[in-house]
């Protein structure tokens, strides 16, 4: 997704989302009175004052004066509105419905129904120019980087499409709307000058509706007190029936509620979700098949970066009929012909029968769209620029039009039954694998199906561990830890002739940059083979392995930045970076110069099975690029019949056409004894980039994941969450949550 500033003339903003009523209606807009108390914010030597006396006027609180937007209360902080910050820089303030103005110094984001910033009189202090074309990185960052935190403090927080925010400069103001596709801004105008201005735009919005004030109609906040807040309550308390977590922990005929097993992990997450006195709590409704279906949620336990963009929020939520804990994905996809929802997907899998991927609950558009990416140049000229930040005026002669090039976002939610555990919470090596193993399964039912699919996003973030309960062979139950390979939104079939059968309309790259084939990175135009599917398999067994497995790198930070996430532009994309291209061309690991990475039989430090998988997968994937490399042996090859031409390469890459090689090797390794200490603490520092570069490229879409063009610092390639893309909050549980649910952490 591209960011988006459409610029509106105030006339035009007014008319299009905040409405008068015409004359002769029951109140006209001449029956306001015209406030002049503006005029002593000329005198405010500082933005507290400034703001105190913005807020009276606004609030009428003279005698003879009427609010200007009646029903809501204008309400400023007294230095940052954000829990456990020391930061005193701008004064914010917002507007709140007079029922529930906060009486603490909280900003209760969840109320806010306007948020208002206040910046001095300096020109800098605006974030937009009337003028067009002005890219993002010229703008006054660290004012719209302020702006962007207020408005990620409320939306994560509300249920909303939309959110209108006045930006008042000394005496200068301008009204801005955002929602998930950018900001739609006003002309700047002179409230001093002209108070009728101000009047209008304060009191159309109080006429709006919730909805038209961008509240989500399809969330109900729940009220302490309720019979919904109480039995959330109720559902939170730890039972003494709540199953283990362990792998192998025995299961009784009867446990949990009703007679169905509850993990204890499941209760704890969603108990941890209610705890925060700054998270409100939500009633969601799900559209189904002839209705929708209710759920209770708390704070999100996985939260997508940034205002533009999907804005994923996953949660543990609990199904308002059954009583269930479920998986709850509240997210904005494309609206498109050609992109499916995943929950369509998911059912289409579950019909063919296909292992290993989550179970669909129910799923739906929600009729809500993001308006902001609708609206280009018209009259005044149409740019070809895409660059990111761009910035276009809304023609005043001609309605706005729009560009098929744009992917609009539509607002959609999705349930799973089941609540999945990080990858990383694996417990030993023969574990990991066994759970990459059944994820390679998954994908290998889904490609030899009558679907046809290939993923295309094969990540450490959309591989998720299930505990479940299976009988094993002596009538016993027990818990089992199983792989699943989770966010196929992105999956496309493939045609006879094993090609995407949707041409693509525009150089896209799907997958997550450090997962993504050497191939793949090298060549953005060509589709996905399975070739480059079970590469991504290979780097997720890598990129976990030399992190969380014992082994004889000495600085497995330089590894990880070396091998999975430099990269060469290429196409205007990330290309596949000198590090990743060599191991997969060479078939060596290198843990540091001329040293061959090696894993470590636990305490013993012997070499573990580890090696083997790694060692035999790479030798296929190395006489892969052996032929690629070798345009003249290719040309023989194909040339010739079958035998006459001996290329040893040959069988190799016969391994990797399909899967049945690769899950032999799985099956005969995991034969095998395995030690059961070889793994340790992640060997990333907390405090490495490279942690929050892999926390960001998890959580984003593919297509922008390397676009960003020379640009030497790896952290830029994060951006600031305003991708457009397939953010992994599918059946995550962060088990470190607290009153800043997830810090953005990757899943």
């Amino acid at each position: 997704m591209v960011n988006t500033a459409v610029h509106f003339s105030l006339p035009q903003f007014q008319a299009k989302f905040l409405p008068l009523p015409k004359k002769g209606s029951k109140r006209t807009r001449y029956s306001m009175p015209l406030q002049r108390g503006f005029e002593s914010i000329q005198q405010c030597t500082s933005e507290k004052e400034a703001a105190e006396q913005f807020a009276q006027v606004v609030n009428g609180s003279s005698p003879t004066a009427e609010p200007l937007c009646p029903g809501y209360k204008m309400v400023t902080a007294e230095k940052r509105w954000y829990v456990k910050s020391n930061e005193e820089s701008t004064v914010d303030a917002a507007l709140f419905p007079e029922a529930h103005v906060p009486a603490d110094a909280h900003p209760r984001w969840e109320r806010q129904r306007m948020v208002i910033q206040f910046r001095g009189s300096d020109i800098d202090n605006d974030p937009f120019d009337d003028e067009t074309g002005i890219p993002l990185d010229y703008w006054p960052k660290k004012v719209y980087q302020q702006l962007c935190e207020d408005i990620d403090h409320v939306f994560p927080r509300q249920q909303r499409t939309a959110l209108f925010v006045l930006l008042v400069s000394g005496t200068m103001a301008r009204i801005t709307r955002w929602d998930r596709s950018g900001t739609i801004f006003s002309d700047a105008f002179d409230f001093v000058e002209n108070p009728v201005a101000m009047r209008d735009i304060l009191w159309g919005f109080s006429l709006l509706s919730s909805e038209g004030q961008g509240l989500d109609p399809t969330a109900v906040l729940v009220e302490p007190g309720t019979e919904e807040y109480k039995t959330m309550d109720e559902l939170a308390r730890e039972r003494p029936t709540d199953l283990a977590l362990a792998e192998g922990t025995p299961v009784p005929d009867q446990a949990g509620d009703a007679g169905e097993p509850v993990f204890g992990y499941v209760r704890m997450m969603f108990a941890k979700s209610l705890r925060s006195p700054f998270w409100p709590r939500w009633k969601l409704s799900v559209p189904t098949t002839g209705g929708c279906k209710v759920y209770l949620v708390g704070m999100p336990i996985t939260l997508s970066p940034g205002i533009i963009g999907r804005g994923t929020r996953g949660y543990v939520a609990v199904d308002w009929e059954t009583k269930r804990f479920v998986w709850l994905k509240d997210t904005w996809r494309p609206n498109s012909p050609d992109a499916t929802p995943e929950g369509d997907m998911l059912k289409a899998l579950q019909d063919a029968h296909v292992r290993h991927v989550p179970v669909l609950e129910c799923h739906g558009d929600l009729d809500q769209d993001a308006l902001t990416s609708r609206y280009l140049y018209t009259s005044r000229g149409l740019r070809t620029d895409r660059s990111a930040g761009t910035k276009r005026r809304y023609g005043t002669d001609e309605s706005p039009i729009e560009d098929t090039r744009y992917r609009f976002l539509r607002h959609y939610r999705l349930v799973v039954r089941d609540v999945y555990l990080r990858l990383e919470r694996f417990t030993c090596g023969k574990q990991f694998v066994s759970l990459i193993r059944d994820a390679v399964l998954a994908h290998a039912d889904a490609y030899n199906s009558p679907l046809r699919l290939l993923h295309r996003d094969i990540s450490s973030g959309n591989i998720m561990i299930r505990p479940t309960i299976e009988t094993q062979a002596s009538g016993s139950r027990q818990v089992v830890w199983r792989g699943v390979l989770t966010d196929w939104e992105l999956a496309k079939s493939l045609n006879d002739n094993g090609q995407d059968s949707q041409t693509r309309r525009q150089i896209e790259r799907t997958g997550t940059l450090p997962f993504i084939s050497a191939y793949a990175l090298d060549h953005p135009l060509e589709p996905m083979k399975v070739e480059d599917e079970l590469e991504a398999f290979f780097h997720v067994l890598l990129f976990f392995g030399v992190r969380y497995l014992k082994n004889n790198a000495p600085d497995v930070q330089r590894f990880v930045h070396f091998i999975f996430l430099s990269y060469e532009t290429n196409w205007g994309m990330g290309g596949c970076g000198r590090g990743k291209s060599n191991m997969m061309r060479t078939g060596i690991v290198p843990a540091y110069g001329a040293l061959r990475l090696k894993f470590l039989n636990g305490a013993e430090n012997e070499q573990s099975p580890f090696n083997v998988l790694i060692g035999k997968a790479l030798e296929w994937f190395r006489a892969r690029y052996e032929l690629v490399d070798n345009p003249g042996l290719r040309k023989r090859l194909e040339g010739a019949k079958s035998g006459e031409v001996e290329a040893p390469c040959i069988s190799q890459v016969a391994k990797i056409s399909n899967h049945t090689a690769f899950l032999d090797l799985f099956d005969e390794l995991l034969a095998k004894e395995w030690p059961t200490d070889d793994k340790t603490k992640d060997q990333l520092d907390e405090d490495d980039e490279a942690q929050d570069v892999v926390a960001q490229l998890l959580l984003r879409a593919a297509p922008q994941v390397a676009a960003q063009q020379d640009q030497g610092r790896l952290s830029q390639l994060s951006g600031n969450g305003s991708g457009d893309g397939n953010e992994k909050a599918t059946g995550v549980v962060d088990d470190t949550c607290d009153e800043r649910p997830t810090k953005r952490r990757a899943t």
